[in-house]
């Protein structure tokens, strides 16, 4: 989903910064999932294990399996897929192995340099995830590796970590965003900020315990039908939501939820539904897995495209910069590629 709210003059531009914070440690770090048995060094790589090579240097099939191993649980609860699926994750790894070794490349050729003490400092962390000594020799003992060649996928990671944070420092100081920019940009980047549809509604929860059994259900429905049926009938939907619904965090209000568009809206299985109706209309109760819940829209708005005037222009010449500087490390990324030779096995 789009970011949108962030260039509306006047949203708290904490919450802004902090998704900024995020987005870019995320392109910075997207490259270099650190996992030292993957980074450790590769021994007798058979002809017929090789999934890629890139100017020369081999990078096994099982490096690829090692890596889709170690990110597929976080990506999608578990490792069993279907084949066409997996396959799309080995693809990936495998691009991002090919990537990560271009950027050791050329950490090497830069002489980049990595001190003994940043590896052992490296070292304590992963021997910190273990209970004691014991278990960690143990462990990479069963790996099939050593403790100097955890060290060798270290150095190799820091220096991968060193090329980066120096081509980034390079971009960071170039990049400069005068205020002449932002115009050519909100120009060129029009769909970026474009308010969806957006709706405010009241609610009114009858809550039903999800142990409940159908007697109860048919309780709370009935409930629920005597109250839309006193809005219907021109009640004040906000009274009526402070003395009925059973939700503490809008019944205070009225019921007021806000303005919500598409995909904010807390239980999704009533979107549809909710922005079906008119302003003013009030629902029937509609089933969740909360209980049943009745609604009334007080607003409806139109998708709308913010005029330039109203864009927050500081957040605006942050992105502009962040987008710049993306740019910018993608042609770096680029250009690495298409320098080297590299050749891919594995189909």
């Amino acid at each position: 989903m789009k970011r949108i709210y962030s260039w509306v003059i006047g949203r708290r531009k904490g919450l802004c910064l902090q998704i900024f914070f995020i987005a870019f440690s995320y392109a910075a770090s997207y490259h270099l999932p650190f996992h030292p048995y993957i980074y450790a060094a590769q021994k007798d790589i058979k002809k017929d294990d090789i999934a890629a090579e890139v100017n020369g240097v081999p990078i096994s099939k099982k490096e690829v399996s090692d890596l889709v191993s170690s990110t597929l649980p976080r990506i999608t609860g578990h490792r069993t897929l279907p084949e066409e699926r997996m396959r799309f994750f080995r693809t990936q790894a495998l691009n991002q192995l090919v990537e990560q070794e271009l950027l050791y490349q050329e950490a090497k050729r830069e002489k980049v340099k990595v001190k003994k003490a940043e590896i052992e400092e490296e070292l304590k962390k992963i021997k910190n995830r273990y209970p004691d000594e014991k278990s960690f020799n143990e462990d990479i003992k069963r790996k099939g590796l050593t403790v100097d060649e955890i060290k060798k996928g270290i150095e190799r990671y820091l220096l991968i970590t060193k090329i980066m944070k120096t081509k980034e420092k390079e971009i960071d100081e170039k990049v400069v965003i005068k205020d002449e920019d932002l115009l050519p940009y909100y120009e060129k980047n029009k769909d970026k900020f474009i308010l969806p549809e957006q709706i405010r509604i009241r609610q009114i929860m009858i809550s039903v315990d999800p142990g409940a059994g159908e007697q109860e259900w048919k309780e709370a429905e009935k409930r629920a039908d005597e109250i839309s049926g006193k809005a219907i009938k021109g009640e004040d939907f906000a009274k009526l939501a402070r003395e009925f619904s059973d939700d503490k965090e809008t019944r205070e209000n009225g019921g007021d939820v806000g303005l919500m568009h598409k995909g904010q809206m807390p239980m999704p299985e009533i979107e549809g539904f909710a922005f079906s109706l008119k302003a003013g209309d009030i629902s029937q109760p509609v089933r969740t897995i909360y209980g049943y819940l009745v609604i009334k829209v007080e607003e409806k708005r139109p998708q709308k495209l913010l005029l330039f005037s109203e864009l927050n222009k500081d957040l605006l010449k942050g992105e502009l910069s962040d987008s710049t500087k993306r740019s910018q490390r993608e042609e770096w990324l680029k250009g690495l590629r298409e320098k080297a030779d590299i050749k891919v096995y594995e189909k």
